[in-house]
């Protein structure tokens, strides 16, 4: 199998590198990640925690948590020159192994996240140049509702998991 950091990358939007971004969180590609990654990139997540590059990727070999699902809702791209701001909505599963991480004795964790990135074009690629995360909470969801969140939550948890 070839790792998705080997495949030719000349992306003609921003999505791609998104769903390249994507992948490489679920894969777990430090590799991946850190060829997306602007050497200056910051990152602050949903807690407020707030990241430099080899942060990052010291965060992501560190975890103590799994994803296990990132499924884009929606999202809405704007484009100027070299530069392009990616908003997003995102249903995030992840597979907690630590208790003290709010999941009881672990499990998943279903939450959706907005994320809004900077993306820069740098040598004919798109790098991750800024990231913001804002867990949403059920007044910021659109309306309608999503459903099917604790379906997903079972199909996401490994087999003879808990449910918590």
């Amino acid at each position: 199998m070839t790792d998705i950091a080997d495949t030719p990358y000349h992306p003609v939007s921003p999505l791609v590198a998104e769903d390249r971004f994507r992948r490489a969180l679920l894969n777990s590609s430090l590799r991946t990640l850190a060829a997306l990654l602007d050497d200056s990139a910051i990152v602050v997540d949903a807690s407020g925690c707030v990241y430099d590059k080899r942060a990052i990727l010291s965060h992501f070999a560190l975890l103590v948590e799994q994803l296990v699902g990132l499924d884009l809702l929606e999202w809405h791209v704007e484009i100027w020159g070299d530069t392009a701001v990616v908003v997003s909505r995102v249903r995030r599963l992840v597979l907690v192994k630590d208790p003290s991480k709010g999941a009881g004795k672990g499990g998943v964790i279903s939450e959706e996240v907005r994320y809004t990135r900077v993306w820069r074009m740098y040598d004919g690629a798109w790098r991750l140049a800024a990231s913001h995360a804002t867990v949403l909470h059920d007044m910021d969801r659109p309306s309608g509702g999503q459903g099917g969140e604790q379906a997903a939550v079972d199909a996401a948890r490994p087999p003879g998991g808990s449910q918590t």
